[in-house]
């Protein structure tokens, strides 16, 4: 039986959350069965990620879901040997104490599994930190200085609430599965977070979360690209593991951001993302761009760049 009411570290009201899995709940089952033209072994692989997904939403306890088999085999990291050198980089941070051990503060919604060498946090959490942090040395720019973000591809929500952990206060998107979206908008809400419930809501406010699977929208929610409206855009293991027609739907937008923070594999499905990014870097007009291997990570890289000054 699930607890009618929870109160979360970081979160300041309480939550009703019989009310959010019954929410989340009606909004799966609204939901489509997953389909796809891309038959694809990694597409595949993804429907069946959505399939598993609905049955432990549907049949599961949600308030656990983060020791569901599907989300540990695709998007949760636990204590892998490499997070050792993660969180090592991350503690040396100068700003480790004063912003970025408050911001890793893990909440316990979805009963995350704390990192045995950081138990205050998850593997998962210091992961996203270490990138963010990645992104903040190779870029001179904070996260909080940014007014908008889009991150393709956004896990169960950990990214959207750790940037704002670090003190972004702005618009949030974050494109993904319809399933996926639904467990985002549930883990999101359930932290407090404001939840934007349609692209119009989106573009009427000025913060807010808005969890989005609709291709067709994407015009709708862009940033306008004026440099009063800085904005990111986030892609960690996720464009790199889409067909190549559908990056470039997302990637061609990149005129309308400031910043990007990207990493992939060396190659997913016989696609060759190495040179795919490479090129890509190279054509893209207007941003200072860098992509170095990551050394703990063989044959994965990060590429990032802002628009128009050196790094």
């Amino acid at each position: 039986m699930t607890s009618q009411i929870q109160i979360y570290p970081n979160d300041l009201t309480e939550i009703d959350m019989s009310h959010l899995i019954d929410e989340l709940r009606m909004q799966v089952r609204t939901i489509p069965q997953p389909v796809s033209d891309d038959v694809s072994a990694g597409i595949s692989e993804w429907m069946k990620n959505c399939y598993r997904l609905r049955e432990l939403i549907l049949l599961g306890n949600p308030e656990k879901f983060l020791r569901w088999d599907v989300l540990l085999h695709t998007m949760v990291v636990t204590s892998p040997p490499y997070m050792s050198v993660e969180l090592n980089s991350l503690l040396t941070l100068p700003e480790w104490a004063t912003r970025w051990q408050t911001a890793v503060a893990e909440p316990q919604m979805g009963w995350p599994l704390p990192f045995p060498a950081y138990p205050a946090s998850s593997g998962n959490l210091l992961h996203q930190a270490y990138h963010l942090s990645q992104f903040e040395k190779s870029t001179k720019l904070r996260i909080d200085q940014m007014e908008y973000i889009f991150e393709f591809g956004g896990g169960y929500g950990s990214m959207a609430h750790l940037c704002h952990a670090l003190g972004f206060r702005g618009k949030y998107v974050i494109f993904d599965f319809p399933i996926f979206s639904a467990l985002q908008t549930f883990y999101l809400k359930a932290l407090g977070y404001s939840m934007l419930e349609s692209a119009e809501a989106f573009q009427r406010e000025y913060e807010g979360i808005f969890c989005m699977s609709d291709i067709d929208q994407l015009e709708e929610v862009l940033p306008l690209g004026e440099d009063i409206d800085p904005g990111l855009f986030i892609a960690t293991w996720s464009l790199s593991e889409t067909p190549f027609e559908l990056r470039q739907k997302f990637l061609s937008q990149m005129d309308l951001f400031h910043a990007y923070l990207f990493a992939y594999q060396d190659s997913f499905e016989k696609r060759d993302n190495f040179q795919y990014f490479e090129k890509w870097r190279q054509r893209l007009v207007g941003f200072e761009s860098k992509s170095w291997p990551i050394k703990h990570l063989p044959a994965n890289y990060y590429m990032m760049g802002k628009r128009g000054i050196n790094i």
